[in-house]
This record gives C-alpha cells, sequence and structure tokens, in this order.
C-alpha cells in the first residue's frame, strides 16, 4: 500500500502490527486506542487495555499511543487518567525493568 504520508493516524478496530506490516516501517503509526473502551469500561480495564497496546506497539519504534478518534466529551476523567497511567507505567517498565508497576487508579 503507497501512502504519501510519513505518520498514520489509525482508528480503533485495525491491529497496529497488520498495518505496520502492510505499510512498512517507515511511517509512524498513530493511535488506536478505542474511545468506546474508553468511555465505558472500568478504569483497571482502560489501564490494562493500554498497557497491552503500549507492549504490542512500541517495541518496534514508530509508534504514538493515542485514542483511535479522540475522546469522547462524556468520558470519565478516571478512565482518561487510568489509560495514561496504563501506557505510561509500561513505558517506564520498558526503560526501566527493575521498576514495579504502579497501580492504575
Amino acid at each position: 500500500m503507497q501512502l504519501p504520508a510519513s505518520a498514520v493516524s489509525v482508528g480503533e478496530g485495525p491491529s497496529i502490527n497488520t498495518l505496520r506490516q502492510q505499510l512498512g516501517t517507515k511511517r509512524c503509526l498513530i493511535g488506536n486506542f478505542d474511545p468506546i473502551l474508553l468511555r465505558d469500561g472500568k478504569p483497571e480495564q482502560v489501564a490494562k487495555n493500554a498497557a497491552k497496546m503500549v507492549r504490542e506497539n512500541a517495541a518496534a519504534g514508530g509508534y504514538i499511543f493515542n485514542t483511535g478518534e479522540g475522546v469522547m466529551a462524556d468520558s470519565p476523567t478516571h478512565n482518561v487518567e487510568a489509560m495514561i497511567a496504563g501506557a505510561r507505567t509500561t513505558i517506564d517498565q520498558a526503560d526501566n525493568p527493575a521498576k514495579k508497576p504502579e497501580k492504575a487508579t
């Protein structure tokens, strides 16, 4: 697949890994945390899914964690905080494997 862009924002649903295989490694992929989960999920579930996305996608490089379609206005603040904490904790662990994970709030 050919796109005249160096970064591609990915909505929720498609696998970042699958898109990386199709687009190649020279493009930065941005996304694709599910905004419905962010709005409707429990904070623990949100943090767990954010951490999983970072673990699965960041190691390959060229990845920016973000929501797939933005943050809905009625998303609970505690879920947004849990999403950020889950992503940050995973990044911190990758940078410092000896660091113990913090519990998401």
